[in-house]
């Protein structure tokens, strides 16, 4: 819009002023293309910034998650070596730790495949042996901390719609933690519940 007060009209259709104005509209539209390249690559950066904070997070939790059923094993095998004819006991919370190591593993390789960016992958099912898989996590613990005491509380009003996986992750975590930072020889309890539609784990130390 051009706005002027001149008592002598200037005569505007004319080439020389439609190419003025055809110059300043081109200005006008590069910069309004330049502002908008600027907001898109912002925007793409806080992604990115986003995604490489997820895959920092990951990849520590990943370390921790690792550690415990490592220890598990270890812990099996140095029970094994002083006790063989135990076998039949530890070779079964050995094997499990494996199992989970190799599915840490597989999320690993996930994130390698650049997969994470919408967080990490979770596959709910209507799980009906959360019981029986948080009692293998306790049993890990056990193997791995002897000297530790653990009393676990179980009451599952049915099947539980969960991650296993994830659950058993969340489980090994938190009960690692309550024996690291607990007293020693004093009790780590565990409970699992479900009220209606609520599933709750809780591991405390003294």
């Amino acid at each position: 819009t051009l706005c002027a007060i001149d008592p002598q009209p200037a005569q505007l259709d004319n080439p020389q002023m439609r190419g003025m104005f055809r110059l300043f509209a081109d200005l006008l539209g590069f910069h309004l293309e330049a502002a908008d390249k600027v907001r898109a690559s912002e925007a793409a950066l806080r992604i990115e910034a986003d995604t490489s904070r997820r895959r920092e997070q990951f990849v520590a939790a990943l370390g921790h998650d690792i550690r415990t059923p490592l220890q598990a094993v270890v812990g099996g095998l140095a029970v094994l070596e002083r006790m063989p004819d135990r076998v039949p006991q530890v070779a079964p919370v050995m094997r499990r730790s494996a199992t989970r190591i190799s599915a840490l593993v597989q999320d690993l390789m996930d994130l390698a495949r650049g997969q994470l960016g919408a967080g990490m992958h979770v596959e709910p099912i209507l799980c009906a042996d959360l019981s029986e898989r948080l009692a293998h996590v306790v049993e890990a613990q056990r193997t791995r901390r002897r000297d530790s005491r653990t009393e676990s509380v179980c009451r599952l009003e049915g099947p539980v719609w969960c991650d296993p996986a994830r659950i058993e992750q969340v489980a090994s975590n938190l009960l690692a933690n309550a024996v690291a930072h607990g007293t020693p020889g004093q009790p780590i309890v565990v409970t699992a519940t479900t009220n209606g539609d609520e599933f709750q784990f809780r591991s405390s130390n003294t």
